[in-house]
């Protein structure tokens, strides 16, 4: 996602007043604020919540969309069976270099650098999004429809009944809460 050595340098270079990093103009200040922005991107980036995708039917209690979800996924498995793939990421070496020193008389040599970073190995199933489509498609055949549902934020939940005994009609207003055991809860906010 983010190239996090790649800020350490700017913000270790940027932070050091013998040393002054150029990019560019080679104005420090522009740096300093570029590095600012980078760090509070990150910072907030934190903060973002992710959607609940949830499949909805009005009027259909809880229980039963699990049920069904489970019944498709289930189908959706045997239908596509996982091709798990092995990935390694590329490997890097640093350059060496040689640090020669008189020493009474005798050369001493010092190797540096040479480091090797990467070859990282990482698997993962080629088929996930072609059997998550498979289950989406099985549950718009029950009559469900896929959405987004932003997350309920405390004072939502707070102020509105989080007790779902059927799934309420979607409105703009609409948020999800997260139950104790996984499931969710839809909010019509009042």
């Amino acid at each position: 996602m983010y190239n996090i050595s790649f800020i350490k340098i700017v913000i270790g270079n940027t932070m050091n007043k013998h040393r002054p990093y150029r990019w560019g103009s080679g104005n420090m200040c522009k740096n300093q604020v570029s590095t600012g922005l980078i760090v509070a991107c990150l910072l907030l980036s934190g903060c973002v919540t992710t959607p609940a995708e949830i499949h909805h039917k009005t009027g259909v209690k809880p229980q039963k969309q699990a049920s069904d979800l489970t019944a498709c996924q289930v189908k959706a498995a045997n239908a596509v069976t996982a091709s798990i793939q092995v990935r390694s990421t590329p490997i890097f070496q640093t350059r060496t270099k040689m640090n020669c020193r008189i020493v009474d008389d005798n050369i001493r040599c010092k190797e540096t650098g040479g480091r090797i970073s990467g070859g990282d190995v990482r698997t993962y199933d080629a088929n996930a999004d072609l059997r998550e489509r498979v289950t989406d498609e099985c549950m718009t055949k029950k009559g469900y429809m896929k959405y987004e549902f932003r997350r309920c934020t405390p004072s939502e939940v707070k102020n509105s009944s989080t007790t779902n005994t059927i799934f309420p009609p979607v409105t703009e207003m609409t948020c999800a809460k997260q139950t104790s055991t996984g499931g969710w809860v839809l909010v019509n906010p009042e």
